[in-house]
């Protein structure tokens, strides 16, 4: 989760996604609780898309889906 964390927050920065308009003063991007992740974003396609591709690049990356 470490390291899903690390890529939302990347992913971010590079603009992949943007914010949840309610979420960009505290910049939460997400929250984990156990195995479980919500992620909150912005709901226009492009940052739907963005965070798609994200998980995408994770899954090829460490196998999980």
């Amino acid at each position: 989760m470490n390291v899903l964390s690390h890529k939302i927050d990347r992913a971010v920065e590079e603009r992949k996604f943007k914010f949840h308009p309610r979420c960009q003063s505290l910049s939460l991007t997400h929250l984990s609780f156990a195995d479980d992740l919500m992620v909150l974003l912005e709901g226009l396609k492009e940052s739907i898309e963005g965070a798609l591709t994200m998980f995408d690049e994770f899954e090829v990356w460490s196998g999980l889906q």
